[in-house]
This record gives C-alpha cells, structure tokens and sequence, in this order.
C-alpha cells in the first residue's frame, strides 16, 4: 500500500462534500487480533452546510454524496410518484374500503 499524504484531499470537493480537515485515524484489525492498517477520516462540510466526519476511501469511492440532504430531496420530489404494486388488485380495494 503506498504511503500518502493525509492532507492531499484538503479542499477537494466530492459530491456534495467539501473537504475540510484531516480528522483522525484508526487502526484496522483483522478477526485474529493482528494489525491490518490504518483507516483515516475527514471532517467534511456538505453543501446544505452541515459538518460530518467521513472515511477516506468512501469519499474516493463515491459512496458518501452528502451528509443525508441529498436522500430526503430525492424521495421529497417523488413522494406523490411513489405506488405500490398492489394497488389495482381486488384486495386492495377491499382493504382500501374498510
């Protein structure tokens, strides 16, 4: 594994997140107590102007878009849209005129 600088990604801009510090790291085990390596964090400012501590790797990955903002702007903008499957069956409307 190479050796990196931990304040390479300061000031990038993943997503919705911008980089701002390097937080802290951890250290990784493996399941029979040896060392495995370093896991490094960031605090992160999303756009909606909330601060959150993400993990490097998800920030590279892409796995972190925002800090949640973006999941509830998404099912808010498609809550009248959203049906379920059994909504033209005889069940349904049998329940549905209880």
């Amino acid at each position: 594994m190479k050796n990196f600088d931990v304040t390479d990604i300061i000031g990038n801009r993943y997503q919705r997140l911008l980089v701002l510090a390097f937080d802290h790291k951890e250290q990784r085990f493996y399941k029979d107590g040896r060392k495995r390596g370093y896991t490094y964090f960031y605090l992160c400012q999303c756009s909606c102007g909330k601060k959150i501590i993400i993990e490097r790797w998800n920030l590279l990955r892409g796995t972190h878009k925002s800090c949640g903002c973006f999941i509830k702007e998404v099912l808010k903008k498609n809550q009248f849209k959203a049906k379920h499957n059994l909504y033209g069956i005889r069940l349904y409307r049998i329940w549905h005129g209880i």
